[in-house]
């Protein structure tokens, strides 16, 4: 099972539209798991602690901050980052794509931004 974690930038309405998708994922959000006002690299460590895919539009700060953890030979487990700027549903559907093609160990300790093309 997939454990997904959507930090505070994301977009719930997506998160939502996930979950009939990938019935074999659980979701969640950062501020579910106690992750209110934690810095990026805290919830990196999270993820990666708990073998979980965290979801963002934070392209900034959280590209940074995973970028900074691999540099230091750190864990990053697996990052997606959807612009704020790509349509909902082609959000959706290349997040169903990509969580569901493949084997989860194809990209660990990668950062993944969309759009896939």
């Amino acid at each position: 099972m997939q454990r997904l974690i959507a930090d505070q930038d994301f977009n719930h309405r997506i998160l939502r539209a996930l979950h009939p998708r990938l019935p074999d994922a659980s979701a969640t959000t950062a501020l579910a798991i106690g992750f209110d006002r934690e810095p990026d690299s805290a919830l990196l460590q999270w993820v990666a602690d708990n073998d979980a895919i965290l979801l963002t539009q934070d392209d900034k700060t959280m590209h940074k901050a995973a970028t900074a953890r691999f540099d230091a030979g750190l864990p990053i487990a697996r990052v997606i980052v959807v612009p704020q700027s790509m349509p909902l549903a082609q959000a959706i559907a290349e997040l169903v794509l990509l969580l569901t093609c493949g084997e989860p160990d194809d990209w660990v300790n990668g950062l993944v931004r969309l759009p896939l093309l």
